[in-house]
């Protein structure tokens, strides 16, 4: 959140002044430029375009990212910085950082809260580096980031779909012995684990799907509601593929996401009812746990004053 000194900051001015928007909504950019920075924990972006989507900037392209690169003068230093590595940080991020998250990043850096208030980005990228050369040989990670549960196999994954619960320990030992594996002449049995050349989902249980939640699973069901109703449609990103595989850690999340995007279309505001004629995105969506909740709790008839909507 922007501290209350922000308005009265010539840089934000002339940011506000290069865009031709309001106060109000040159702030909304930054504050999401910002707490996309807090969410993934880290402070710099690998291009341009991850700028302007970090700062949910969906006008011309480019423009938001030349106006965070500038400063009130030519040759002083704006919201985003350079980097000599070919990326873009945030300036003087750590300086203008609340005590509380100055003491998150003492405890993971374990540095002193004047050396986090004093520490660059390029700085924390190199302590970064350190620490995950330090933890390589202790602990590997998936491709998503995530630490397994189960030791990651030389071979790649298997393209079979995970059993669900209800099958039986004598079925998957069959399955993985190549024992009554399905085939034309073969078909499973009802409770049998599927062929790989099944590919429809798992059947939910109690109203909930036990099937491995994927982007792509995630993309196919915001574009099918994008086309009903006035927001984009979605791209694959690895930002929207980190963001949801830590919302994915939230079971309640997890069980009621499909919800949240179907009731899209039953909420007005985030379908362009609203003063700035916003539209939802997914990065909105995936920001929090908190969004998903106003989503479902809105469409079954509870408001929000549009004087209380923060995008």
């Amino acid at each position: 959140m922007a501290k209350s000194t922000l308005f009265r900051n010539l840089k934000f001015r002339a940011f506000q002044g290069r865009l031709g928007i309001q106060r109000i909504y040159a702030q909304a950019h930054l504050d999401a430029l910002w707490e996309t920075a807090h969410t993934q924990g880290r402070p710099w972006f690998r291009s341009p375009e991850e700028v302007e989507m970090a700062a949910e900037w969906e006008g011309e392209p480019g423009v938001m990212f030349a106006a965070l690169m500038a400063g009130v003068v030519d040759g002083d230093a704006g919201f985003i910085e350079a980097l000599p590595d070919g990326t873009f940080g945030i300036h003087d991020y750590f300086e203008h950082l609340n005590d509380g998250l100055k003491k998150a990043y003492m405890r993971k850096l374990n540095l002193t809260f004047a050396d986090v208030t004093n520490l660059s980005v390029l700085q924390f990228k190199d302590l970064q580096r350190k620490n995950v050369a330090q933890e390589q040989p202790e602990t590997k990670k998936l491709s998503n980031g995530c630490p397994p549960t189960l030791p990651i196999p030389s071979d790649p994954l298997p393209s079979d779909p995970l059993p669900s619960p209800d099958v039986s320990t004598r079925e998957v030992d069959n399955h993985t012995q190549g024992v009554d594996q399905a085939s034309p002449e073969n078909p499973p049995s009802g409770g049998g684990v599927p062929s790989s050349s099944d590919t429809s989902p798992a059947e939910p249980e109690n109203g909930k799907c036990n099937c491995r939640v994927t982007l792509e699973n995630f993309r196919d069901a915001w574009n099918a509601v994008a086309a009903t109703c006035q927001i984009k449609t979605m791209r694959l990103t690895a930002e929207r593929r980190r963001a949801l595989a830590t919302r994915l850690k939230s079971p309640e999340w997890r069980d009621s996401w499909r919800d949240g995007v179907a009731a899209i279309p039953r909420v007005a505001w985030l379908t362009g009812a609203n003063k700035r004629g916003w539209t939802v995105t997914p990065e909105w969506f995936l920001r929090n746990d908190t969004n998903l909740a106003r989503v479902l709790e809105e469409a079954d008839g509870k408001e929000t004053p549009q004087d209380d909507l923060c995008f």
